[in-house]
């Protein structure tokens, strides 16, 4: 297992375009054209290898602006909606550099214009680019320039989708809370593009994790799912559409705003509970510190925040009646460790699949595997791009990995209907 130090390669949620040195790189000193370069990214991204993936994009790209030719074949064009090379380059860029443009403002940007040039009837690029031109903005202190309004009229005029007039009136509105397409239904959030759930599910249309496609493969009819640090429910409310009438979720969520929000969204479904709480080993009372965005609240001592009612995984089963769960996504922001020693009942008498964060920030939380070994579990990395569940001890991590799959031998099988797993 790679220590946290090999993976210090910098935080998504920083959004650094990755510049490590090239011994720690070597993708970085293929020459190869582009085309090639494009179809090398793509193999790459397939087999979850991010990091690499775009370095070969990027460098890539750089050969084609300098003048070399190179080709691609059609299918790869085909599955990108890319008209031709230099668009797919660009938009492998943005989809392997980085999780979201809102991580990596400077560089998308750059990458951005360079698209819009190029596909002028897309309203694509030009969504994405006046979302992040008024992003920008918004978090100087100013309003969105003409130029980003421009850019949301124009992807309005060509939509595909709603996305552009939900932005444009967030720009313009004073809305308290906005409903947003996902998942076959809606989400509510906050009405505030400086949100990291907010500017993602109005980018891409849905959350970035790919571990959610798993998620939503587990979420059978009947099962009965938790998810504890729900935020504003993507994992959630994807669980309530699929287990259906006889299945059962809840999920747990601190923040007051954040969980009004949730509760909102949940209105539509009878089989999830809402509950306003934080989980630690015991029950009692906390400190939920603010982040500057939803997703990075935590308990915590000092700093802006809000008193909250802390519960144990297993006093929290107990009140709602639930012996085992099927499933458990924890994103508790570094409280994985209290949160599972209060959830020793539930882990230790059933066999839950849980995924968990191993990344949190810059921190890895590799120990995490090893402690989940304690209660009989193994952890593995899922790649969504071969629907594949690779053992955590068997490869290299790379360093855009966020989250772990813990299972234990006799939760295999289900795991199998769904995902193949090595």
């Amino acid at each position: 297992m790679p220590s946290p130090a090999r993976l210090n390669y910098g935080s998504f949620r920083k959004a650094p375009i990755l510049d490590t040195p090239a011994k720690e790189n070597p993708a970085q000193n293929v020459v190869i054209d582009p085309g090639a370069s494009a179809l090398l990214a793509a193999q790459l991204a397939l087999i979850g290898q991010r990091l690499p993936a775009s370095q070969v994009a990027m460098r890539g790209l750089a050969h084609l602006t300098s003048g070399a030719e190179g080709a691609v074949p059609q299918t790869l064009l085909n599955l990108w909606e890319a008209p031709t090379l230099e668009a797919l380059l660009l938009r492998q860029c943005l989809a392997y550099a980085c999780y979201s443009s809102y991580y990596s403002q400077e560089n998308s940007l750059s990458w951005l214009l360079r698209w819009c040039k190029l596909e002028k009837n897309n309203p694509e690029p030009f969504l994405r680019f006046g979302m992040l031109a008024a992003l920008k903005a918004l978090l100087s202190g100013q309003s969105a320039p003409p130029a980003a309004l421009k850019a949301l009229v124009h992807a309005q005029s060509k939509r595909r989708d709603r996305r552009a007039e939900l932005v444009l009136e967030l720009l313009v509105a004073g809305f308290k809370e906005v409903a947003l397409p996902y998942d076959g239904g809606e989400i509510w959030a906050l009405p505030d593009l400086r949100n990291a759930s907010t500017y993602i599910l109005l980018e891409q249309g849905d959350w970035f994790e790919e571990d959610l496609k798993l998620f939503r493969l587990l979420a059978r009819p009947g099962r009965r799912v938790l998810d504890l640090g729900a935020n504003i429910g993507c994992y959630a409310l994807s669980a309530a559409r699929r287990v259906g009438p006889a299945g059962r979720v809840i999920a747990v969520e601190p923040a007051q705003t954040t969980c009004a929000l949730l509760r909102k969204s949940a209105q539509p479904f009878l089989n999830l509970t809402v509950l306003q709480a934080a989980v630690s080993e015991q029950s009692g009372a906390g400190r939920l510190e603010l982040g500057p965005s939803s997703e990075l609240n935590r308990l915590g001592e000092g700093g802006v925040g809000e008193t909250v009612q802390i519960l144990s995984v297993d006093e929290l089963a107990c009140s709602a009646g639930i012996e085992e769960f099927d499933v458990i996504k924890m994103d508790v922001e570094g409280h994985e460790q209290q949160t599972l020693n209060g959830a020793q009942q539930i882990i230790g008498r059933g066999a839950p699949i849980i995924i968990y964060e191993v990344k949190d920030g810059e921190r890895w939380h590799l120990d995490l595997i090893e402690r989940f070994r304690t209660f009989g579990y193994e952890s593995y990395f899922y790649c969504a791009g071969l629907n594949t569940l690779f053992n955590a001890h068997k490869l290299q991590l790379d360093p855009y990995v966020l989250n772990m799959v813990a299972v234990k031998p006799q939760a295999l099988p289900r795991l199998r209907e769904v995902a193949a797993v090595r």
